[in-house]
């Protein structure tokens, strides 16, 4: 009669995979195809797929367990590189909300700077328009001041001779 295979408790796994990514860190794997690719001088991914095989699992166990394998996923998120893992949606959601906020600060800054440079064309317009319709106004006062000047002389000229012919006579 076959004995039922005795399966080790959690802890016992987890320590298992975890002296499976130290191995694969060392580059001292004993898992049969890991240490042929090893021997080719290969480097060996610290993926949940070598780790499972060099524990002697199924990859499928760690993703069934992920809660109570925490510290292994752990421990291969910190290890693995990330050029070497293909991007998730979410990293490429992330990346994509970056560019988004970094591209929208960029536009507020260049919107706030037109804004400041059209504000300060305005006044200098209204300031330059301000100054040159002062000036011409004072120039007008001053034409037309030499002109009543004027005016008045020939007034003056005008009723100090009564024969000239633009008094008008009183009718009596």
């Amino acid at each position: 009669m076959r004995r039922p295979k005795k399966t080790p408790s959690l802890p016992e796994q987890e320590r298992r995979f975890l002296d499976a990514i130290d191995r694969i860190l060392a580059g001292n794997p004993s898992h049969e195809a890991l240490q042929a690719r090893a021997g080719a001088g290969k480097t060996i991914d610290l993926s949940p797929s070598n780790v499972a095989i060099e524990a002697g699992y199924a990859r499928t166990y760690l993703y069934k367990n992920r809660d109570a394998m925490a510290r292994v996923w752990a421990r291969i998120d910190e290890h693995s590189s990330p050029k070497n893992r293909p991007p998730t949606a979410n990293d490429i959601i992330r990346k994509l909300r970056d560019q988004n906020e970094k591209l929208r600060a960029e536009r507020d800054l260049a919107i706030d700077v037109a804004r400041r440079c059209m504000q300060e064309t305005i006044r200098a317009r209204e300031d330059s328009s301000g100054a040159h319709a002062k000036k011409r106004l004072e120039d007008d006062v001053k034409s037309l001041k030499l002109r009543l000047k004027d005016l008045e002389a020939e007034n003056a000229r005008l009723r100090s001779e009564p024969n000239s012919g633009n008094v008008v006579p009183l009718r009596s």
